[in-house]
Parts: structure tokens; C-alpha cells; sequence
């Protein structure tokens, strides 16, 4: 069964390994100051993943700003990334996503794929 997850996890590598993106992943956590309030937290580390388009053209909104187009996209990340819902990360280039969905893949119980979905920020 182990064999089985290596071999799943070294596919996987192999898939970011064509096209990688490095990407700064930051979290903000709210933290009890104990008088009644929080404090934010903010932490932030490297992922390299790779990101995909979900579709060729972004989907149009309308919010009180106007008329914004969101571009969604799929990443893969390796099997032991920390990436979570609300999570946002910025890649080398500057471009800015929020974390939408993430889906650990697993065989067995073990996992050996993080992927998910994330909005790009313009």
C-alpha cells in the first residue's frame, strides 16, 4: 500500500514539476488577546504548486465597485503542502489568489495530492 502512495506522490511531483510555480502563501489567525479582543496574526512560508485556468474566459460580477471580472484556477500542490480555505498567496510575478477550495486526494487514508481551486485577485 505504501509503494502504491510513492508511486502516487512521485506522478503527482512530476505533474507540478512541468510547469511550477513558487508562491508566498499567507494566513492571518486570530488570536485572543484575553481582554476581550483578538489580535491578527499574520504568518507566511513558500509552496511550490502548479496553477491551471479553469476556463479561458473569467467570470463576470457585479458588486457595488462595478463590473469585475474573477478568474478562477485549479492548483496542485505537493502532498504535505499547508494550504487552507481563505488562505491567500502571491506568486513571484506579483499575481495575487484567495484560496476558494482545497481537496486533499488520498489512497488508503494517506494522502498523496493537495489540490484545489483559488480566485485570482486583480
Amino acid at each position: 500500500m505504501v509503494d502504491v502512495v510513492s508511486t502516487l506522490r512521485a506522478a503527482h511531483a512530476q505533474l507540478i514539476a512541468q510547469n511550477p510555480v513558487t508562491v508566498t502563501v499567507v494566513r492571518s489567525d486570530r488570536q485572543d488577546d484575553g481582554a476581550g479582543g483578538w489580535i491578527e496574526q499574520t504568518r507566511s512560508w513558500t509552496v511550490e504548486l502548479r496553477l491551471v485556468p479553469e476556463h479561458t474566459q473569467p467570470t463576470i460580477q457585479t458588486n457595488e465597485a462595478g463590473v469585475i471580472g474573477l478568474t478562477g484556477w485549479s492548483f496542485y500542490a505537493p502532498w504535505d503542502a499547508d494550504i487552507q480555505e481563505d488562505d491567500e498567496f502571491t506568486t513571484d510575478s506579483g499575481r495575487r489568489f484567495n484560496v476558494i477550495r482545497v481537496e486533499p486526494r488520498s489512497f488508503n487514508g494517506l494522502v498523496y495530492a493537495v489540490n484545489g481551486s483559488a480566485q485570482e485577485v486583480t
